[in-house]
This record gives structure tokens, C-alpha cells and sequence, in this order.
């Protein structure tokens, strides 16, 4: 009489040893040995609560944060998707409008402190930034926090043509 109950948190490997006792506690002659892979996956990664979004020049942001982990905050996730807007991202309508950068790196550990920069903006521009973290069978986690940031100006200043000065 047994029973094995609850949900994985990641893909693992368990071994059972189950012995046999009839009615009159007689036990059965030899043990059987059971393996069970538990491939279910419900725990999606942590939420990023400290993105932060950082003009590096006059076509790019730096995004900051630390790396949450594959189950909450334990381990390695699998992959980012970092999104910007013109406006603010607060929602799932916001995040599905807002346009997914190309070219995240793969996360490290949970506690690690990352960096992304996003490239190919236009100069002297308002963006938003959030973030989305990716286990290895694709649970998400909620979105994080949204920062903005202004890319630098590139324009120069106009050419001064005609200059005069006045005696006193």
C-alpha cells in the first residue's frame, strides 16, 4: 500500500524499492526496484524585479538585471525575451505590442548579474524595456518590472556662418 504523490519541480530521476506484504504480514520473496522519470514541469522561472535601462550611446541602452532562475529563483533558465516600446509596457497588452530585441545571451545563474545591450535605436528616443524569463519546456514567467531610458543625441549642433563683432 503506497501512494506517490506531488509535482515534480524539474526533470528527475527517482528510484523506488516497493516489497510486497500480503494480508497474514507475510512479505513476498525479493524486492522490485521501480524507475519513474518525472518529466512535469510547473514551476516557471522567477520574476526579474530589478531591470534597469541605461543610455550607452546614440543608438543603444544597456538593460541590467539579476538573472532569476529556472524554478523561481534556483538554478539556470533557458532563455530571455527582452521587449522595448515607445510606451510604457505594464500589461500583456502592452507586452504583446512592444517589439522582441534579437540577440539576448544565453542566462546564468540565478544571483548573476547580467547585462544586454539593445542596439539599432534611434537617436535622442524614449524607450521601455521589460523582460520575460524562459524555462527548458517554455513556462514563462510574469513580466517584470519596466524602465525607460532616452538614447543620446547624435545631432550636432548647426554650423555658425555668419559671426560679426561689435567694437564698444
Amino acid at each position: 500500500n503506497g501512494l506517490i504523490t506531488g509535482t515534480p519541480t524539474s526533470i528527475e530521476r527517482k528510484t523506488f524499492t516497493i516489497q510486497v506484504i500480503d494480508d497474514d504480514n507475510r512479505q513476498a520473496t525479493g524486492n522490485v526496484t521501480l524507475a519513474i522519470e518525472m518529466t512535469s514541469e510547473s514551476v516557471a522561472p522567477g520574476q526579474v524585479t530589478n531591470l534597469a535601462a541605461n543610455a550607452s550611446d546614440a543608438t543603444s541602452i544597456a538593460i541590467s538585471f539579476t538573472a532569476v532562475g529556472d524554478d523561481l529563483n534556483i538554478g539556470t533558465a533557458t532563455a530571455y525575451d527582452l521587449r522595448y516600446s515607445g510606451s510604457p509596457i505594464n500589461n500583456e497588452n502592452d507586452w504583446d505590442a512592444a517589439t522582441a530585441f534579437v540577440g539576448e545571451p544565453a542566462p546564468q545563474v540565478a544571483g548573476t548579474a547580467e547585462t544586454i545591450t539593445v542596439t539599432g535605436l534611434n537617436s535622442d528616443t524614449l524607450y521601455y524595456f521589460a523582460i520575460k524569463v524562459a524555462d527548458q519546456v517554455a513556462n514563462l514567467s510574469t513580466l517584470s518590472n519596466t524602465d525607460s531610458a532616452t538614447t543620446n543625441d547624435n545631432v550636432r549642433p548647426a554650423t555658425v556662418t555668419t559671426l560679426t563683432a561689435t567694437a564698444s
